[in-house]
């Protein structure tokens, strides 16, 4: 206290900086119990003399190396989602200036603009971005010493990932032996994404290697989550990935074309098959025939 005045006063040290100011008590113990207070806020990082100066760059950099260390296989993603969208939206602000009032202004410059399609991007491609920039707050939260104080919240967009078009088992039929004139590879590529509802290049890039035909297996590899998948085959799939499989070395493709070329696409032979099977396999299968 100083000799002039009845207000406690107090002098800390946080991160190797000094911190002075008044405790707004003229009671001794309640002087002290202020400046318990503040150093218990520091202690868990709710506040910190550096961290309101963090930029929203510096988080982004460093949840980007955080990306890289880990091996993270959306990195490159990421990245091209920071250059090319949030940077020129956020990289100029100080972490403490992003409100949820400014992503939502965000959001809506974002479905605003349109991509090469003349569309405006999708409700899951900027919950994409929101989920990067979320995670580079929640990262600065555990920095040493903290960067973030307090992580603004985010508005998620709902997402429609609902599958459109579903087959009787009369369709089902008809379409497999469709398949079967193109070539064993489109049986293949129809009989695993009618049984997993697996995205295209899933299927395409799918290894002989990830196919375990003892135990009946197919390994996919880790998630961005660090878990690991492993399908069981349907009795089906396991005789139809059997042959496509056959004669192949354990790094190449599973599915093939007949001459052995890889392939590339295959909307030309899936939408004749569709025509083979009859009107109402085409409207039933135009989704995936159009992708």
């Amino acid at each position: 206290m100083r000799e002039d005045s009845t207000i406690w006063s107090y002098q800390i040290f946080v991160n190797g900086k000094r911190e002075r100011g008044s405790t707004g008590q003229r009671n001794k113990r309640e002087a002290e119990a202020f400046v318990r207070r503040k150093l218990s806020e520091y202690s868990v990082g709710l506040s910190s003399p550096d961290s309101d100066k963090a930029t929203v760059k510096e988080l982004m950099e460093d949840i980007l190396l955080r990306n890289k260390n880990d091996g993270n296989r959306s990195l490159a993603d990421d990245e091209s989602r920071w250059r090319n969208h949030l940077q020129p939206f956020f990289g100029h602000l100080r972490s403490v200036q992003v409100s949820s009032e400014l992503i939502d202004r965000y959001i809506n410059h974002r479905k605003s603009q349109v991509t090469r399609s003349e569309r405006p991007p999708k409700n899951a491609t900027i919950n994409r971005e929101m989920s990067l920039l979320k995670a580079a707050f929640f990262c600065g939260t555990e920095q040493t010493p903290p960067k973030v104080r307090f992580v603004p919240h985010f508005n998620m967009l709902e997402e429609n990932n609902v599958r459109r078009g579903f087959l009787q088992d009369s369709q089902y039929l008809r379409l497999s032996r469709e398949c079967a004139v193109e070539g064993m590879w489109l049986v293949g590529l129809f009989e695993t994404a009618y049984a997993y509802g697996w995205r295209e290049d899933e299927l395409l890039t799918l290894r002989v290697v990830q196919l375990d035909l003892l135990a009946k297996i197919i390994d996919l590899g880790e998630t961005k989550n660090g878990d690991q998948r492993m399908i069981t085959m349907t009795e089906h799939v396991f005789e139809v990935l059997v042959r496509c499989a056959s004669g192949k070395k354990p790094g190449d493709f599973v599915f093939t074309r007949d001459d052995g070329r890889l392939v590339k696409d295959f909307r030309d032979a899936w939408w004749n098959a569709c025509i083979r099977a009859g009107p109402r396999q085409v409207s039933a299968s135009r989704v995936r025939a159009n992708r």
